[in-house]
């Protein structure tokens, strides 16, 4: 091969080597570039499920302490009229203690 065919051989595929350094160099920053948007998305994604989440724990405990007063509201009722019977059944039994002391009741 005569030398300026060897010249114009390794000029060619210096040219050759530097499309692909460049094109290599270009692909590498398009795959960063795609890395670094993936990982804003997966941040994004991550502060949009956070906010999601707290937002489903709020309901939540607005919800139990809402079903938490109703059975202490329905507690106290329940209480109450417990305690309303009982002391009817004891006014009852004091005056039947009463009644039987001092004669005025009704014999068997």
């Amino acid at each position: 091969m005569p030398f300026p065919e060897i010249v114009r051989i390794q000029e060619a595929e210096a040219a050759a080597q530097s499309v692909i350094t460049e094109a290599h160099a270009a692909a590498d920053a398009r795959v960063r570039a795609a890395r670094a948007a993936a990982e804003a998305e997966e941040a994004d994604a991550r502060r949009r499920a956070e906010t999601e989440t707290a937002a489903h724990i709020a309901a939540a405990e607005r919800e139990g302490e809402a079903g938490a007063a109703g059975v202490l509201t329905a507690a106290d009722a329940e209480i109450a009229a417990i305690r309303e019977a009982a002391a009817a059944r004891r006014d009852a039994g004091i005056a039947y203690i009463i009644a039987e002391v001092t004669g005025h009741a009704q014999t068997r």
